[in-house]
């Protein structure tokens, strides 16, 4: 199956070597060269304002529509299926993993929402790929041929024809169309999940200034003022503002009321949605589970428990030394009526 690996977790294959560079395409700059040639954010060529992450989505579908035709439509079975199969790759992971980054790190909402809408129109149109009969063809009519692959090539192909057959390409046309809904669903629950993350950064929560003590008073006037009552200031949801307040305010009402509003309740949801749909695809698929899909051939489905109930164990009796002194400074620092409540780790 195609696909790729960025910040979380996905895999371009590069066996062959092409340029990063090329001024026919979609490309990721590089150092040498200039505004005049149209580097843009990220690297990506063309890419100045959120309005051009549509042009490169596109760009990028009907770049690959010409490889798979490459793929899947020549009369001679050669090699040069497994370097078209790359260069299909590497396109979609040029915009894939740049759109990745950009709607998780960048400043500007419009940047952040244009990207996500581009990782979900050409992830989309990955998921689509990965149950391409023609592509799949292709590659067991070239490992049945007269051509002496080389050591590379051979790895390749067996690794792509693995990934297909594991995909569900040798289900029935309806069976196959529900795994290929299935990846989709998936794909757009995490990009929900990365939305309802940015959505929550908006959350405003806002305290007398007074409450927000020992944070420098230069820093406090900083803070927006509440149009509701303007004798308040406002702290964002950013992760910054959090980690500061969460750091230095020694009011723990504010800590309480800060951690709580940082906490994104919709994801739970999301994650529900996102494991039933697991389910549902490895069923489809005739695994166990989706933990047999995600570990197959590398480890059994039972060594990732026996790890971490191992690791639990090791680490038990010093994780609980450590909470009740943690819950010993809150009480000398806050009195020992002022109740003392260790609360679980923010998604």
């Amino acid at each position: 199956m195609l696909r790729c690996h960025s910040l979380r977790g996905r895999l371009g294959r590069r066996l062959f070597s092409t340029s990063f560079s090329r001024k026919d395409g979609i490309a990721v700059s590089s150092v040498h060269e200039t505004e005049a040639d149209g580097v843009g954010q990220f690297g990506l060529r063309g890419l100045h304002r959120p309005s051009d992450w549509s042009k490169i989505s596109s760009k990028c579908i009907e770049q690959c529509d010409a490889l798979v035709t490459k793929c899947s439509t020549g009369s001679t079975v050669s090699p040069i299926v497994l370097q078209h199969l790359d260069e299909l790759s590497d396109t979609l992971c040029r915009v894939v993993d740049c759109a990745e980054l950009c709607r998780n790190v960048h400043p500007d909402p419009d940047f952040r929402s244009a990207a996500d809408y581009a990782f979900s129109d050409v992830g989309a149109y990955m998921q689509g790929l990965n149950a391409h009969a023609a592509l799949y063809d292709a590659l067991v009519k070239l490992e049945a041929s007269d051509h002496e692959l080389s050591a590379e090539e051979r790895i390749m192909s067996a690794s792509l024809r693995k990934d297909f057959e594991q995909g569900g390409i040798g289900l029935g046309t309806a069976d196959r169309g529900t795994v290929v809904a299935l990846n989709s669903r998936m794909h757009e629950l995490g990009s929900q999940f990365t939305q309802n993350l940015q959505q929550n950064t908006l959350k405003e929560i806002s305290f007398h200034p007074e409450a927000l003590k020992p944070l420098p008073s230069v820093l406090i006037k900083s803070l927006k003022r509440s149009s509701s009552d303007p004798g308040k200031v406002i702290i964002p949801m950013l992760p910054s503002a959090v980690s500061t307040v969460m750091q230095w305010v020694s009011n723990p009402t504010v800590r309480r009321k800060i951690y709580e509003a940082s906490v994104c309740h919709p994801n739970t949801e999301v994650l529900k949605q996102l494991l039933n749909v697991r389910e549902e695809l490895a069923s489809a698929l005739s695994f166990e589970n989706y933990l047999s899909i995600s570990l197959r051939d590398r480890a059994s489905t039972e060594s990732p428990m026996r790890f971490l109930e191992s690791l639990a164990k090791e680490v038990e009796k010093k994780a609980r030394q450590e909470v009740r002194i943690l819950k010993s400074l809150k009480s000398e620092a806050e009195g020992a009526g002022s109740g003392v409540h260790i609360y679980p780790l923010v998604l």
